[in-house]
């Protein structure tokens, strides 16, 4: 019994990180150079807005290795903007957002995996006497 409670448990999570992986995994074909999966719509039109509001820039001007929006939008393969321009140009430090969220995942699915196995009805086994 134990041993299938286990077993039932090893195979959530192992699907758990099969989405995981479907959901991260990158498209080769992708024309969008560093920019997540979940963000290409945001990435799709000729016109594109800082996720800040501040300003807009052209398409063009993605990955151009000169920071426009103060946020970094516009260099999605740079997180800390430490390669832009001559070093004056402050983009925020972005590289750990997508790991958090990963990481939230993940932590989310282990929850949801430890309620099912304290929910998860056990059959009380009774001792038979050999003797």
């Amino acid at each position: 019994m134990a041993t299938n409670v286990a077993l039932n448990l090893i195979t959530c999570f192992y699907i758990s990180l099969h989405f995981i992986n479907l959901s991260y995994s990158s498209n080769p074909s992708r024309p969008l150079i560093g920019v997540h999966p979940l963000d290409e719509n945001y990435y799709a039109a000729e016109l594109i807005k800082c996720k800040d509001g501040s300003k807009s820039f052209a398409r063009n001007r993605l990955n151009d290795d000169f920071c426009d929006c103060a946020d970094g939008t516009d260099e999605p393969d740079c997180c800390d903007g430490s390669d832009e321009y001559d070093g004056t140009v402050s983009c925020p430090n972005t590289c750990i957002r997508g790991g958090l969220k990963a990481l939230v995942f993940l932590q989310m699915s282990l929850v949801i995996v430890l309620v099912a196995f304290l929910l998860y009805p056990r059959r009380k086994t009774k001792r038979r006497n050999l003797g």
